[in-house]
């Protein structure tokens, strides 16, 4: 999973960022939503992990939760594994490590869910992700189907000369 500002960098500027003071269970400071998700141009898996960490310049990871929104049935066909699809589907927290908060700040997170259309954001982020993504698989694909071109080939203009003694100089 890569986050959305690396391959959407016009997008790292919305990264959704809130303060919280005296919330029932949660520490008081300034928090922030990261979006990554899977970088593989043939992979559909609709899935985000949201990653609330602590605002810059002290970075901690406070919660790292799964938003799978498509249907169970989705995962099923896709990964052909119901365990897999129970994994992806909904939202939850991620398996591993996880702060004291791990469970409020999930809590917090379908909240805020609900009152921002987030999961409508979160789906227009992956569709734009997922192109940059293959776009620049396509291209690091025509670019290494290049061929090299040799100083004693003949050279690709088609004057019937070697390469050396045409274009390449």
């Amino acid at each position: 999973m890569i986050p959305l500002y690396e391959k959407c960098p016009e997008l790292g500027k919305q990264i959704i960022g809130f303060t919280l003071k005296d919330e029932e269970g949660l520490p008081d400071g300034d928090y922030v939503l990261m979006e990554s998700f899977c970088d593989n141009p043939d992979c559909d898996c609709r899935n985000a992990f949201i990653y609330i960490t602590t605002a810059p310049p002290e970075v901690k990871n406070m919660a790292g939760i799964n938003y799978g929104w498509e249907s169970r049935q989705y995962y099923e066909s896709i990964f052909a594994d119901e365990e897999r699809a129970n994994q992806v589907h909904g939202v939850h927290l991620l398996e591993g490590k996880q702060s004291e908060w791990a469970d409020a700040f999930l809590e917090l997170f379908k909240k805020i869910m609900r009152e921002r259309n987030l999961g409508e954001k979160i789906k227009k982020h992956y569709k734009l992700f997922k192109a940059a993504v293959r776009r620049e698989a396509s291209w690091e694909e025509q670019t290494s189907a290049r061929k090299k071109i040799g100083r004693n080939d003949s050279c690709p203009c088609g004057s019937g000369k070697k390469y050396k003694m045409c274009c390449g100089r």
